[in-house]
C-alpha cells in the first residue's frame, strides 16, 4: 500500500512539474507569493488541486505525512550537481503547514507546535545574523592583531594589536611612531637599542672642521629625511624587520593555502558566484558545511594578515551563507526542504554584506537585486531583521576598537562647495578607467592561469604572489599597512595631538 501511495505521489509532482496552469485556481496566499527576479517566472502551483484531491484516499493527515517522509529514493532528497524542484518542494511545505493546522486543534501541545512551526522563521535567522556578526568580530579581531605580528607584539599585553597598544593612558591621543609599549622584533632580537638608532659623536679639533661637519650633517640628514627615512643608521635593525615582515607573511599564506587545500577546498575564492549558482536551486554538497564555515574563517585571517591585496567582504557572504545552512537544520521546516532553505540562506547573504560595510538595507538589496532567485515577500523582512541582528552584534563586538561598525567610517560636519564637484568628477572618471582596465586585465590573467602551468601549483602560486608582494610592501609605510587600516587614516579626521605619518 505504501508503495502505491509513494507511487501516485511521484506521478502527481511530476505532472505538477510539467504541467500548466490554465484552467485552474490558484492557493497561493499573498504571503508566498514569488517575487519576479531575473528573466524567468515561477508559476503558481499549478497542480496543487490535484494533490489535495489526494488526501481523502488516506485515513488521516498524519498518514499523509508518513507518506511524505518516507517517498523513495530521487523524491524526498537531492543528489549532489543536481537543481532541485521548486514546484515540488513548495508542494510539500503547503502539505506539512496544512497537517500542522488540522493538529493544532487537538490539545495545548499541538498549539505549541503551530506557534514553534510559526516563529521558527524568525529565530533561525536570528541566530543566524548573530553567527554572522561573531563570526565577522572574531576575523576582524584576528586579522588586524596578525598583521601587526609582522611587525612587532605588544610588551605588556600580547593579545593587542599595535593602535590599541599604543593609546596613551588617558584614551584621547594616540602616538603611532613614540609607543614605548609597542616593541618591533629586531628590538626583542637586541639589533635595536631604543627607538632610534643612537647618533655617532663627533670630536671637536678646528673650528672650519666643525663647521664643515655641521653642514655635511645638515644636509645628509635632509636628504635622508626629504627622501630615504629608512636610510638612517647601520641599517640593521631595518634589515632584521625586513626579513621577519616578509618571513611572517610567507608563513600565514603558507598556512592559509594549506588549510583550505587540504581540509576544505571549497572555502577558496570569494563564494559568491557559487552562493548565486546555489540560491537558483543548484545543489553543492558542503560547500555551507562547517569544515567550510571554519576553514574560511581561519583562512580569511591567515590571508588578510599575509598583506595580499585581498578583502574580507566577499568571503563575508559565504561564511554567513554558511551559517544559514548550519542553524537550518535545527529547525526541520527549512532543513528539510531545499526551496524554503533558500529563504535563510537570502537572509544569510543580506547578513553577509551588512557586517561587511555596515549597511543592514544595503545587505536586503544585494540579496534581492544581486544573488537570490527565489525570495517569498516575507524573506524580505526576515532579511532585514537578520541583517540588524548581525550588525548589532559586530557592533557590540567592536572590532576596530573606535566604537564604529566599519573601519573606514567617515563623518564630516562641513558642506561641500561647488567648485569641488570639478575634482570628484575628474575622480570618478578616473576610477572607472581604471576600474575598467583593472577587470580586463584580471580576466585576462585568470584565462592564462587556466591554461598554463602556473594553475597547476595554487600553494606555490600563493607563496610566490606574497613573497614578491611583502618584498614590495615593506619599503613603503603606506603599502605595509593593512588596506583596511590604510583607507581608515585616509577618510578619518585626526584629532589635534595625533601623531602618525599619513597627518
Amino acid at each position: 500500500m505504501t508503495d502505491q501511495v509513494s507511487m501516485d505521489l511521484s506521478t502527481k509532482y511530476r505532472s505538477g512539474a510539467n504541467g500548466t496552469t490554465e484552467g485552474r485556481s490558484s492557493t497561493v496566499s499573498t504571503d508566498d507569493e514569488l517575487l519576479d527576479i531575473g528573466d524567468g517566472r515561477m508559476e503558481a502551483l499549478g497542480n496543487w488541486a490535484d494533490l489535495e484531491e489526494m488526501e481523502p484516499k488516506y485515513s488521516s493527515s498524519s498518514n499523509l505525512m508518513d507518506t511524505l517522509e518516507d517517498l523513495p529514493s530521487g523524491i524526498g532528497q537531492y543528489e549532489d550537481f543536481h537543481t532541485i524542484d521548486w514546484l515540488r518542494d513548495i508542494a510539500r511545505d503547503r502539505m506539512r503547514h496544512r497537517h500542522i493546522t488540522k493538529k493544532r486543534q487537538e490539545g495545548c501541545w499541538e498549539k505549541i507546535l503551530s506557534a514553534h512551526d510559526a516563529w521558527s522563521g524568525w529565530v533561525c535567522v536570528l541566530l543566524v545574523g548573530v553567527a554572522a556578526g561573531l563570526c565577522a568580530g572574531v576575523i576582524d579581531i584576528g586579522a588586524t592583531w596578525m598583521s601587526d605580528l609582522k611587525e612587532g607584539i605588544c610588551k605588556e599585553a600580547f593579545w593587542l594589536n599595535k593602535e590599541q597598544c599604543c593609546w596613551s593612558a588617558n584614551d584621547t591621543t594616540y602616538d603611532d611612531e613614540g609607543c614605548s609599549q609597542w616593541n618591533t622584533w629586531s628590538e626583542i632580537l637586541g639589533a635595536q637599542v631604543g627607538k632610534k638608532p643612537a647618533a655617532g659623536g663627533y670630536i671637536v679639533k678646528y673650528l672650519l672642521y666643525v663647521l664643515w661637519a655641521v653642514v655635511f650633517a645638515m644636509l645628509a640628514s635632509l636628504f635622508v629625511h626629504s627622501f630615504a627615512p629608512y636610510a638612517c643608521g647601520s641599517g640593521i635593525p631595518e634589515i632584521v624587520k625586513y626579513m621577519l615582515y616578509v618571513l611572517w607573511a610567507v608563513v600565514f599564506a603558507m598556512l592559509a593555502s594549506l588549510f583550505v587545500h587540504s581540509f576544505a577546498p571549497y572555502a577558496c575564492g570569494s563564494g559568491i558566484p557559487e552562493i548565486k549558482t546555489i540560491l537558483s536551486g543548484f545543489i553543492i554538497r558542503g560547500y555551507l558545511g562547517k569544515w567550510t564555515l571554519l576553514t574560511k574563517s581561519v583562512g580569511m585571517m591567515l590571508a588578510v594578515s599575509a598583506g595580499l591585496s585581498l578583502g574580507k567582504e566577499g568571503p563575508f557572504v559565504h561564511v554567513a551563507a554558511c551559517c544559514g545552512n548550519i542553524f537550518s537544520y535545527l529547525f526541520p521546516k527549512y532543513g528539510s526542504n531545499e526551496a524554503k532553505k533558500r529563504e535563510i540562506l537570502s537572509a544569510a547573504a543580506a547578513a553577509g554584506v551588512s557586517v561587511a560595510f555596515g549597511a543592514p538595507i544595503g545587505g536586503v538589496l544585494f540579496s534581492l537585486e544581486e544573488v537570490s532567485y527565489y525570495f517569498p515577500l516575507k524573506t524580505l523582512w526576515r532579511s532585514f531583521f537578520c541583517a540588524l541582528a548581525a550588525a548589532f552584534v559586530l557592533r557590540s563586538i567592536n572590532p576596530f576598537g573606535n566604537d564604529h561598525l566599519v573601519m573606514f567610517y567617515v563623518e564630516y560636519n562641513e558642506p561641500w562647495y561647488l567648485q569641488e564637484l570639478i575634482p570628484f568628477i575628474f575622480l570618478g572618471a578616473l576610477g572607472g578607467l581604471y576600474g575598467s582596465f583593472f577587470n580586463k586585465m584580471n580576466i585576462a590573467w585568470c584565462r592564462y592561469r587556466k591554461n598554463s602551468k602556473l594553475g597547476q601549483y595554487p600553494i606555490v602560486e600563493v607563496l610566490a604572489v606574497t613573497l614578491v608582494t611583502a618584498i614590495l610592501s615593506y619599503p613603503n609605510t603606506y603599502t605595509r599597512m593593512n588596506t583596511s587600516e590604510l583607507i581608515r587614516q585616509l577618510f578619518s579626521r585626526c584629532g589635534a595631538e595625533d601623531k602618525t605619518m599619513l597627518w
